[in-house]
């Protein structure tokens, strides 16, 4: 994936690995990709077997290049982490057996890694947490809809402040018991 924002702005969504934004005299606004896009593609980076060149060409680490401007990239909501991870668990595409262990080698890729590379020139790039009051609203919205439960709404309620690989595990957890 490649955004380009040259003298004006967008707004989009980041794949969860190998996208590049530029952004030249501009703003950039991104919708980071929730846990459960990131598990889909590392699952199956690691079933896939490394090519030659891979070692200099397939970086997985998205790039965010800010020149004279403004990239915002703004975290899922919990709401958002949590229906779409059990999605994926309820579609079958993540086995719940296969959750636990997955969530740690995720998390041990990442942090040994790091999930996004930046360079800013006369600019700003921020990776954006959402706001307590945006997080209860979106919980409170899932909820009016049937999306997530009264059970996993508390949960969730507890993790909103949270750093974001405890919220991983946690949310993983609770698609667990659900």
């Amino acid at each position: 994936m490649f955004h380009l924002t040259v003298f004006s702005a967008t707004e989009g969504e980041l794949a969860p690995a190998r996208a590049t934004v530029f952004t030249v005299f501009g703003s950039a606004e991104l919708r980071g990709p929730t846990v459960a896009q990131q598990l889909l593609h590392f699952r199956a980076q690691q079933l896939r077997k490394p090519g030659r060149w891979d070692w200099l060409f397939r970086s997985e680490e998205n790039l965010a290049v800010t020149i004279f401007g403004a990239t915002t990239i703004h975290e899922p909501t919990i709401a958002e982490e949590y229906s779409a991870l059990a999605g994926v668990v309820r579609a079958g595409r993540i086995a719940k057996e296969e959750l636990p262990g997955l969530l740690d080698a995720f998390e041990a890729h990442i942090a040994s890694r790091g999930a996004l590379r930046t360079f800013t020139l006369f600019g700003a790039c921020v990776v954006a947490p959402h706001k307590v009051a945006t997080e209860n609203k979106a919980l409170q919205a899932a909820a009016d809809s049937g999306a997530i439960d009264v059970r996993a709404r508390k949960g969730l309620e507890g993790l909103i402040e949270a750093p974001r690989p405890v919220r991983w595990r946690a949310v993983g957890e609770l698609v667990l018991a659900g």
